[in-house]
């Protein structure tokens, strides 16, 4: 896995990492609304090209990756020459971004997906309001034994960050299954 902070400022580093990006995700990054966007949009670009050149080799050099879209929409790389393709067979990523934290997972054969969450995010509101409509029965449960307040606002985090990484790997909707053990608690209690 690979991560970046969105805090680089250096506008010449800036305006290199705009060299590795195609036409149309140079036209995306413009389209942004602020700065920051622009920024940001531009930072997981990059991270993703030079995360998966890395990943491929020394031959594979950023500028020459490209992308389609698999029927759910998530991401893949998509190899001009059969020989990249059989060398990379099953290479999945996944981009998460918040705040000031970007991450890119790799791997091979394998779905992946993931999540990024700073460690003191907060929800608005009343996270079980949430939790009742979007969470398993053993997931509220975990959720509702935790005391009110920061306790069980970092554990809602937490169990949300776990479902977003998880429909990010397979693809589907929203899982309606619990994805923690009911025996084994996610997370410190």
């Amino acid at each position: 896995m690979a991560c970046m902070t969105l805090q680089v400022q250096d506008a010449s580093l800036l305006a290199q990492y705009e060299q590795l990006l195609t036409a149309e995700e140079h036209s995306h990054m413009m389209a942004a609304a602020t700065p920051e966007l622009r920024k940001e949009r531009l930072l997981a670009r990059v991270l993703v090209r030079t995360t998966l050149s890395r990943y491929c080799g020394n031959n594979v050099v950023p500028q020459s990756l490209n992308f389609s879209r698999n029927h759910a929409g998530k991401p893949r790389l998509a190899w001009d020459t059969d020989a990249a393709e059989a060398d990379l067979h099953g290479v999945q990523f996944n981009l998460s971004h918040t705040a000031s934290l970007l991450g890119c997972a790799v791997t091979a054969g394998q779905h992946v997906g993931l999540d990024v969450e700073l460690s003191n995010r907060h929800t608005r509101g009343n996270p079980l309001r949430l939790a009742r409509r979007r969470f398993s029965a053993a997931e509220l449960a975990s959720l509702e034994e935790r005391a009110e307040g920061e306790e069980r606002a970092q554990h809602f985090v937490r169990l949300w960050t776990l479902k977003e990484a998880y429909v990010k790997a397979v693809g589907r909707a929203w899982p309606s299954e619990s994805l923690i053990n009911q025996k084994q608690q996610y997370g410190s209690k």
